[in-house]
């Protein structure tokens, strides 16, 4: 295991605490050319992404976050890390994130997940033309398809086939989940 950290007696620390949990941790001239199992990277700058998506090549990377916002273990994380901690965090807190990047599942702090979740479905999966979008607002209030199927010159059979269609596209099973869908990226208010 390394620790790779510019400040001394953080990195000292760190491989401290890692060593009384049961890990081998080599002095940073020990690790050339060698996989490490897992990399603990402190980032402060946007430089260090480099150093994470270098390490995470040969090892399982836990980022140690300077500034704590989700963005920022976005970033890590899109660079190769398999979790990230705040730099205030317990020690106990990076080893168990240790733990869990070595069977290669990450930790992250809950309001974090449920930002980053969020945030990841804020957008529909594919474009949708104005008439789709339209249809799915129609849909939400509660429009029925025969009067889609008008509107839009189509019989209510093909336009049951068109939603069909649309709903696959943007991986929803049906009528509902379109709905709660279209809700969440903000086409029906």
């Amino acid at each position: 295991m390394r620790v790779i950290e510019e400040r001394p007696v953080y990195r000292h620390g760190l491989a401290r605490a890692l060593e009384e949990a049961g890990y081998s941790v080599a002095r940073p001239e020990e690790t050339n050319g060698r996989s490490a199992g897992a990399t603990v990277i402190t980032v402060r700058a946007p430089e260090d992404l480099g150093l994470v998506a270098a390490a995470a090549a040969d090892a399982s990377v836990v980022a140690i976050l300077a500034d704590p916002e989700p963005e920022r273990y976005a970033e890590v994380l899109s660079a190769g890390a398999c979790a990230a901690v705040a730099e205030d965090a317990s020690l106990s807190d990076v080893v168990e994130a240790v733990e869990a990047a070595l069977v290669r599942r990450t930790l992250l702090p809950t309001d974090v997940a449920q930002q980053l979740a969020r945030e990841s479905r804020r957008t529909c999966p594919c474009p949708l033309t104005a008439e789709e979008a339209g249809w799915l607002r129609k849909l939400a209030r509660g429009v029925p398809v025969a009067s889609l199927a008008k509107d839009a010159c189509h019989s209510e059979r093909d336009m049951y086939r068109v939603l069909g269609r649309l709903y696959a596209r943007i991986g929803v099973n049906g009528r509902a989940e379109a709905i709660v869908a279209a809700t969440r990226w903000g086409l029906v208010e």
